[in-house]
């Protein structure tokens, strides 16, 4: 039985939620059930046949913009309303797929309004919090959306209308037939909110492509880098730094708690304004967008350090173990799945900046075995297991589907 399914991404190919659902239809693409298919807002450089673009029309993304930015406070946080977003009726994709798995969407195109155009299984995956607030895609501590969202913290006394009809309307729209938590902690979040899936509620990690985050020789990649040959080095890397559930408060906090000599090496966007004065060398890469830089980094650091607040799986996480470097990192996302203490790191009380000091302390004189830290992160998150988990509810759904039928 061959199933056809169309994996629907907004987004643009650095992001993190477009990388992993890139992932999981590359390894689909290398199994005989599932053919798999991308429609996307943007090119994303995918093999022809393999993926369509959607033609971006301007109107809903300034749209939103518009409204956004007019109702913005001083507390900064990725904030999307979703309500001009398109249904992709026009696309027939029931007419041309089995399966629909929706991604990261939610500004040129309205998941909910694609759930409730589709006569075939639909599949949700949260790539964020998004689904399940008034229009933030991390909720930066605030807990509003368990119950109902109004005076968000990240818009003005504005928009508190607005957030409240917002989070309103996706509770009274179309449900998809399955949402999948990329952690269990992802999952407990959506059993904590108010959003209530109408089918089943699962848990399937991302996947990271383990033959592109590879383990490189320390000393190699240090010269490769430019970075000292000796001493310790700990690795803190995000897109945006400055992102406050990204946790360099938190890092920058926990650093006082060490006691060992070690430098710190960054990359991507990080200021001298945004990381400050830390009383450490810091070494700092920028943008590193190639899968081969990014293992020189993760591989020439002793322990990469990971503060996050607030995250749905952590895929730096993942690279970093995929590269045989042990993580700290507070209990988000899949850290507590992918974190063994004793191997491949330590999960430490969540905002507990003390025991992340002391953790990183540890795990840097500590010896690690990176083949072994490299092998348990592929057992779980590796692409081809990812692909047999999805393939096995994907198969699963049409099944069902088609005995309904009958």
């Amino acid at each position: 039985m061959s199933i056809r399914v169309c994996h629907v991404i907004e987004g643009e190919r650095l992001r993190g939620a477009t990388q992993g659902a890139l992932n999981l239809h590359g390894g689909l693409r290398t199994r005989c059930i599932v053919d798999s298919s991308v429609l996307s807002t943007s090119s994303l450089g995918l093999d022809p046949g393999a993926g369509r673009v959607v033609r971006r029309n301007w109107i809903p993304t300034r749209a939103d913009a518009l409204v956004r930015d007019f109702t913005r406070s001083g507390m900064r946080g990725t904030f999307s309303i979703g309500a001009f977003g398109r249904s992709l009726a026009e696309m027939n994709l029931e007419q041309q797929f089995d399966v629909v798995h929706v991604h990261w969407a939610c500004r040129q195109i309205n998941p909910f309004r694609v759930f409730a155009k589709c006569n075939v299984p639909t599949v949700w995956t949260m790539r964020d919090y998004w689904p399940l607030t008034g229009g933030c895609h991390t909720p930066l501590g605030c807990e509003q959306f368990k119950t109902t969202c109004h005076k968000c913290p990240q818009l003005n006394a504005w928009a508190s209308t607005m957030v409240r009809l917002t989070h309103r309307s996706k509770h009274n729209a179309a449900r998809p037939d399955v949402v999948i938590a990329p952690s269990m902690q992802m999952k407990r979040v959506v059993e904590e909110s108010s959003f209530q899936p109408a089918g089943k509620l699962v848990t399937i990690p991302n996947a990271v492509d383990e033959s592109r985050f590879v383990a490189v020789d320390r000393l190699e990649a240090r010269i490769a880098l430019g970075l000292p040959h000796k001493g310790k080095l700990v690795l803190l890397g995000a897109i945006d730094l400055g992102e406050r559930h990204k946790g360099l408060a938190e890092f920058k906090a926990a650093l006082s708690h060490c006691v060992g000599e070690f430098s710190i090496i960054t990359f991507g966007y990080c200021s001298h304004d945004v990381l400050g004065d830390i009383g450490r060398p810091v070494h700092r890469m920028g943008y590193l967008n190639d899968a081969r830089q990014l293992s020189m980094a993760y591989s020439a650091a002793d322990v990469f350090a990971f503060p996050s607040l607030e995250e749905s799986f952590g895929k730096t996480m993942v690279e970093s173990l995929m590269c045989g470097t042990p993580v700290v990192a507070f209990p988000v996302g899949a850290a507590e799945e992918a974190l063994k203490h004793g191997l491949s790191g330590q999960v430490v009380a969540a905002a507990d900046t003390a025991a992340f000091g002391a953790a990183l302390d540890a795990i840097l004189w500590a010896p690690a075995d990176r083949g072994a830290i490299r092998n348990s992160a592929i057992a779980l998150f590796g692409t081809s297991v990812v692909a047999a988990d999805h393939e096995r509810l994907y198969t699963k759904l049409v099944r069902e589907a088609r005995e309904n039928s009958q």
